[in-house]
């Protein structure tokens, strides 16, 4: 069974990069996070569609009725890249463990 829909409102959450720890949950479609701090961020939407590239939903809005601006994607460009490679370097490691 995979992950699709996740409500995570009401959590008390409050920095953006707390999310960076579901990007493990490739099925996921739908993420809800009302009422937590970290929703009050200018670039909230558009850093969620950044790093959860997956989603087709985010607190009830389709990801193409978000307006996001290429400055704001092009400011997580860099961040993004960083965790994209320390993720391939640890599927390396672990592909080169398992053998």
């Amino acid at each position: 069974m995979k992950l699709e829909l996740l409500i995570l409102n009401n959590n008390r959450l409050s920095q953006l990069e707390e999310i960076l720890e579901l990007r493990n949950c490739s099925s996921l479609k739908s993420l809800s996070m009302v009422c937590n701090p970290l929703t009050q961020s200018e670039d909230y939407f558009e850093y969620v569609i950044t790093f959860l590239p997956s989603l087709i939903y985010v607190d009830g809005k389709s990801k193409e009725s978000i307006k996001c601006c290429d400055e704001v994607f092009c400011k997580f460009t860099a961040q993004l890249r960083q965790i994209i490679e320390k993720e391939l370097k640890n599927k390396i490691k672990n592909m080169e463990e398992s053998e």
